[in-house]
This record gives structure tokens, sequence and C-alpha cells, in this order.
């Protein structure tokens, strides 16, 4: 186990306060709160929500781990300690997550995020967790995935159907009868789901 794994664990271990080898909500509060996070109540439990992936109501040390080393990614991009991150430290932190995605393409998604300028790591996570799966599935790195793809990437993010539903689904988002989606595309239905 590497020194950041037992880091992690070692932090976990410390919030699992039961011992159960989980987290609940009430000890994630507090983690989030010894962090220094003035979030209020509604968004820690969103985040908490958000992390919790089986929807089990407590966080696995999987689950953790994934949020644990996202958050530490962040924060070590958030060069004034404010909570949010400019455009460098957005490209920088994608590209330390390994991102492939080039300079134009990471402005552009800067640009629809952001707010006033800053982006908060809220707001990034949940982006960061659809566009890395996004972009494990778009094969030849066009920015565009086919059905076969978007099948698959629907699967992997836990949203099941038949595959006449999921080609339907493809379709009405294909609205260009392209035969492809777009990552922006693809953001609007999940937004939704």
């Amino acid at each position: 186990m590497s020194a950041r794994d037992e880091q992690v664990r070692t932090t976990f271990e410390q919030y699992d306060k039961d011992g159960n080898g989980k987290i609940d909500l009430i000890e994630f509060r507090e983690l989030v709160s010894e962090l220094g996070s003035e979030r209020s109540p509604a968004d820690v439990e969103a985040d908490f929500n958000a992390i919790d992936k089986d929807a089990g109501g407590l966080l696995e040390f999987e689950e953790f781990a994934r949020w644990w080393n996202l958050r530490s990614a962040f924060d070590n991009h958030d060069e004034g300690r404010t909570g949010t991150i400019g455009l460098r430290g957005f490209q920088a932190l994608t590209r330390a997550l390994g991102s492939s995605r080039g300079p134009a393409a990471l402005s552009a998604d800067f640009d629809a995020l952001a707010n006033d300028g800053r982006l908060a790591f809220d707001d990034f996570a949940r982006w960061w967790s659809v566009r890395s799966q996004f972009d494990k599935f778009d094969g030849d790195r066009d920015g565009e995935i086919n059905l076969g793809e978007f099948h698959l990437l629907v699967n992997e993010l836990g949203h099941t159907g038949n595959p006449t539903e999921i080609a339907a689904t493809f379709e009405s988002l294909d609205a260009a009868s392209r035969g492809a989606l777009s990552f922006a595309d693809f953001l609007r239905w999940w937004s939704t789901h």
C-alpha cells in the first residue's frame, strides 16, 4: 500500500466513528466541516448522495477514496485557497487527472462551467465524473460517441434500459442525425437523469 493510500485509509478510519467500515452522513458532515467547508447542510447532503454511487446511505471506502483523491487534487490546484480554481488551475488539474483534452477544448469547458471566472469543487466534481466517463468511451478522441459507445457509457454510469430504449434516447439526442453525440449533447441528457 502506498503512502497516499495509507493516508486515505487513515482519514477514512478516523471519521468512521462506529467502526463499521462505512461513513454515514453525520460522519461525512463532520469531515467536511473539519476541512473548513462553509457549505450548507443541504449542500453537504447533496454531495454525500452524489458520492454514494450505490445509493446505500453509507460511503464505502472505494467511494470515499475516489472523492478524497479528487478533492485533494483540486485543493492542490487552488492557489489562493479560496475553494475555487481559475482557468489555469482547471487546465492543470484536468491534465493531472489524465485528460488528454487540448487547451482550447478545456477553455471552452471552463467557460461553460465557471461562475465569474472561478470554479468550485462541487461543480468540478460533477462535471469530471461525467466528462471522464464520456472521454473513456470516446475511442477515437474526436469528442463524440456513437450508439454502441453510448450504450456502454449509459450502462457504466448505472442507467439501465433495453437496447431499443437506449437507441431511442440516442436518436432523440442526435438532433442532427449524425450518428454521434457531442459531450454537450450527452451532458444535457445526463443533467436531467
